[in-house]
């Protein structure tokens, strides 16, 4: 006799559970892993923000004590001269009444720059100052009358107007100090080579008597 087999029960899924809170995690209406998703996201997109502000405020290196210039130029001529101590010869001065007048020579070299102001710089005096001339040998060149297979050669000099800016100018008993930035456009004097010039210095005097 054929008996019909008793129905298999299908056993019940169990519910899944809630997740378990790990301490230390953010908790709120949005589950946790998708609140660090989205703060992580949300800090990796401020990062490059952050770069690009600090990048936009380059700092400059500031001067050593002592004698010191920097001299950049760009033009028919290009390069860079970094002279201090015994490197660097510096002529000339102030009176606190009458204009500024510098010479900045590099020692068993020929390279020179010279600046004298239009107007009278004051004891202890900052700011912009023009320039009514700008001189800088660099290098040498050939005289046109003179056949190049001769030895000879003259210093390749450069002038115009300029302007100076005094940054720092300390005029005491305790301490004499001078601190400024050079920018001028220069050409030769046929007018067929130009330089661009910027330069920075700084020497332990100043302006007058204290």
């Amino acid at each position: 006799e054929y008996v019909t087999p008793a129905p298999v029960p299908t056993p019940t899924p169990e519910p899944t559970p809630d997740p378990v809170p790990v301490e230390g995690m953010p908790q709120g209406d949005r589950p946790a892993t998708r609140q660090i998703e989205e703060e992580l996201s949300n800090s990796s997109s401020d990062a490059p923000e952050q770069a690009k502000t600090a990048n936009d405020r380059p700092s400059e290196s500031p001067l050593a004590t002592g004698k010191q210039i920097e001299i950049s130029f760009t033009g028919s001529e290009s390069g860079q001269l970094v002279l201090a101590k015994d490197d660097l010869t510096i002529r000339g001065g102030c009176s606190g009444s009458s204009h500024m007048r510098f010479d900045f020579l590099k020692n068993n070299g020929k390279e020179k720059l010279s600046i004298i102001t239009q107007g009278v710089v004051g004891r202890g005096e900052v700011g912009t100052f023009p320039l009514k001339k700008v001189s800088f040998t660099y290098g040498t060149r050939k005289p046109g009358a003179v056949s190049s297979k001769l030895p000879f050669k003259l210093a390749r000099r450069f002038s115009g107007p300029g302007v100076l800016t005094i940054t720092k100018h300390l005029n005491t008993k305790e301490e004499s100090r001078l601190e400024g930035n050079i920018q001028a456009d220069l050409t030769t004097s046929d007018g067929k080579q130009q330089l661009s010039l910027s330069s920075r210095f700084g020497l332990d005097r100043a302006c007058g008597l204290p």
